[in-house]
């Protein structure tokens, strides 16, 4: 049970965490003008996501064919879901959906890993505290993203919600794992939020934040912020 609580605080710090950064978008109304340099910081964190943590992991584990193979199949069956599935719904609309995908996936993703990590109890403290830097600003830009899609605050605020327990929940699949799977990070989830973020960075955000040229250069300075933020927290990890 002494190996359990600090799981058990962790996520409830991690819940709470999310929640707080998640609200922040919602205080207020903001006008699309901000919101759409809200928009360029979150490019530059699901940038920074991909480039200074997801990838650099992937390589260090070696994954196999099969594993690496996920990446440019989730960008595939994400450009499809958009061209496709959801063409009719508005470009923000279906940023929204596949930020949302990415985000659980990473989140369900990082549960699972900070539970398998608790061999290691440095290693474990280290994946909570870049859980926690990563969910507050994920969550503030999940937020962001889905009110430039026109949704409810009621709607944004479920959404929010739902992301919070997705580390929990994560984190108690693998604790319930560790008696029948190996350690070491769960390699198939990280390779399908890589090119799912991938995916939103290149294919939805960064198009977003470069379709006019209004505040372009403070734009860019906020892409290089969320790219610098998140290499901060490479730092710290």
């Amino acid at each position: 049970m002494r190996e359990t609580s600090p799981l058990l605080l962790w996520n409830v710090v991690i819940v709470v965490a999310i929640l707080a950064g998640g609200a922040l978008p919602l205080l207020r109304r903001w006008s699309e003008r901000v919101l759409h340099l809200f928009i360029a910081a979150a490019a530059g964190v699901f940038m920074g996501a991909v480039f200074l943590h997801l990838l650099p992991e992937l390589v260090i584990e070696r994954p196999p064919l099969a594993v690496v193979a996920l990446i440019p199949l989730s960008v595939f069956v994400l450009f499809a879901i958009e061209r496709v599935w959801l063409c009719g719904d508005g470009v923000h609309a279906v940023v929204g959906h596949a930020t949302m995908i990415g985000l659980v996936i990473h989140s369900l993703a990082g549960g699972f890993g900070l539970a398998v990590g608790g061999s290691i109890p440095a290693l474990q403290l280290a994946i909570f505290l870049s859980i926690l830097g990563h969910k507050t600003v994920e969550a503030f830009s999940l937020a962001t993203v889905l009110l430039l899609a026109g949704k409810t605050y009621r709607r944004v605020a479920l959404s929010v919600a739902f992301l919070a327990l997705m580390t929990p929940t994560g984190c108690l699949l693998g604790v319930l794992s560790l008696a029948a799977l190996p350690g070491g990070p769960p390699l198939a989830p990280m390779a399908i939020a890589t090119g799912t973020f991938l995916y939103v960075a290149f294919f939805d955000l960064m198009p977003e934040v470069l379709h006019e040229r209004r505040d372009l250069w403070a734009k860019l300075a906020l892409v290089v912020a969320g790219l610098a933020f998140m290499g901060l927290l490479r730092g710290v990890h």
